[in-house]
């Protein structure tokens, strides 16, 4: 019988190591995509000049700020917290009010994030420069940890291409470096100067130790993003329901010494003044289109404010209808991931894992378009388990759905803003439709392994004959 891959060639099932890897042609596929998308947005940035990209989505412009931090002083994250750390060694009192509610800067972040900020300033003069070279360190740090996390599950589905040591190596690093260049959650992060780049690279090794068995090393990274991101904090209760008490032990382990510091740093009433803040986050949320959101969602289509223009120094108006589908939406995706360990009868899995940080990510009223960054190594462990051999019946499709979620998560589509004024202005939300056929994916793969081969892992060296990608592998040799 015949299958179909990621780009829809087909192939019989080999019977010795074909030519042509799995990972060349998920290498075409990401440069297939990324290209017709990027070349669809210039072409109608010719025919409606609204549609112009707001900024620079394509690889050029990735590597520009990855490679040249130094000419870059872009501060979307940095500006709000340097500010607020100024205050902080000024005396003040009142951070959150005197930032965000009297002068309306959108420092939105808990103040435990402060403490990294804080000591390198103790150290060296702090600039948005300095900061996003760093990023550029933790870009090259998600990079490897993306690319051992695509070894990890080549390994477990023991699947190569060839014999040859280039294949091996070249084009799963090839195909590594293209999924980043190329999704623009990622991107966007680098050119706005976004502390958004750590989460990323957190969840991407936090993802490879939880897969590899460390899961009191998982914990302890968890620990550390949620004093970056609190409601990751949810991650918590993920981890006792499905009774993974090493996260638990390594969670607190790193979170309480550090939020137990910044209180004794910062004072205990601003670090429970930022309970107000996320209270009025929650009650007005953000029209403006890059909200990929179900509060985004609703604001837009309510028409509750202008979704083309950004407003630096102010939310959109309550109304009782956006907030109400907030608070359905959110807590709906929260009991997805928590209620899942009564269903399934079996250990936490790493899709598992994948379906709680989509749900906690989804189901915040701000979910930027850099904030799906995190997705990457999901779109990576989906990909790899659906190759396992539990999903061979479902495969083609299952492949075909993943493609069009990473079409709509990976590219920028500004002329969708075309629709703004309709009743079609749904379609702004492309980005978080991609994370819902995303979180649908993940789901069935964490229920078929209930139903089937619960782990679906093979030993390293053992090929999958159902597996149309895979060849045999040599008695010592692996996915290089």
């Amino acid at each position: 019988m015949k299958t179909i891959s990621l780009l829809g060639f087909f192939h019989e099932p080999p019977q010795k190591p074909i030519n042509r890897p799995f990972f060349f042609y998920l290498t075409m596929f990401l440069v297939f995509s990324s290209v017709v998308f990027y070349s669809i947005t210039i072409l109608l940035a010719h025919i409606w000049p609204e549609a112009r990209p707001l900024a620079p989505a394509n690889p050029l412009s990735f590597a520009y700020h990855l490679i040249l931090p130094a000419g870059t002083n872009h501060g979307d994250s940095w500006n709000a917290m340097t500010a607020a750390l100024g205050l902080l060694h000024e005396g003040s009192t009142n951070i959150y009010e005197s930032l965000f509610f009297e002068r309306g800067l959108k420092f939105q972040y808990p103040l435990s994030s402060l403490l990294p900020l804080d000591l390198l300033s103790r150290l060296m003069p702090v600039s948005a420069r300095l900061l996003n070279a760093i990023n550029s360190i933790c870009m090259a740090v998600l990079v490897v940890g993306l690319w051992k996390l695509s070894r990890h599950a080549c390994l477990q589905l023991a699947m190569t291409g060839t014999q040859r040591t280039r294949h091996r190596f070249f084009w799963p690093l090839m195909s590594t470096l293209l999924a980043v260049a190329t999704f623009y959650p990622i991107t966007r992060a680098i050119q706005l100067g976004q502390i958004q780049i750590w989460i990323d690279c957190l969840v991407v090794w936090i993802c490879l130790f939880f897969w590899r068995g460390n899961k009191l090393v998982a914990g302890m990274l968890i620990g550390f993003i949620c004093t970056l991101k609190p409601q990751l904090g949810l991650l918590l209760l993920w981890a006792l329901a499905w009774q993974e008490y090493k996260i638990c032990l390594g969670f607190l382990a790193v979170f309480l010494p550090l939020e137990i510091a910044t209180t004794a740093l910062y004072g205990i009433h601003n670090t429970l003044a930022y309970l107000k803040v996320l209270s009025f986050i929650s009650a007005h949320g953000e029209v403006y289109f890059p909200n990929q959101s179900f509060n985004g969602l609703a604001s837009r289509l309510l028409h509750n404010g202008d979704s083309l223009i950004w407003q630096a120094h102010s939310f959109a108006p309550f109304d009782g209808v956006v907030y109400l589908t907030t608070l359905i939406t959110s807590t709906a995706l929260i009991l997805i991931a928590l209620v899942m360990p009564l269903r399934l009868r079996r250990g936490a899995d790493i899709t598992d894992l994948c379906v709680a940080l989509l749900c906690f990510t989804m189901a915040s009223p701000i979910a930027w378009e850099h904030h799906y960054g995190i997705t990457l190594p999901i779109f990576c462990v989906m990909l790899y388990r659906i190759m396992a051999k539990a999903l061979a019946p479902r495969r083609r499709y299952l492949l075909a759905v993943t493609a069009v979620a990473w079409c709509l998560m990976a590219n920028f589509m500004p002329w969708l803003n075309m629709t703004a004024g309709s009743v079609a202005n749904p379609l702004q939300s492309y980005l978080l439709f991609g994370a819902i056929i995303l979180l649908t994916i993940s789901i069935v793969v964490s229920l078929s392994l209930a139903q089937g081969d619960k782990d679906s892992r093979f030993p390293a060296g053992q090929a999958l004959s159902s597996d149309p990608l895979s060849g045999p592998i040599s008695s010592g040799e692996g996915i290089g």
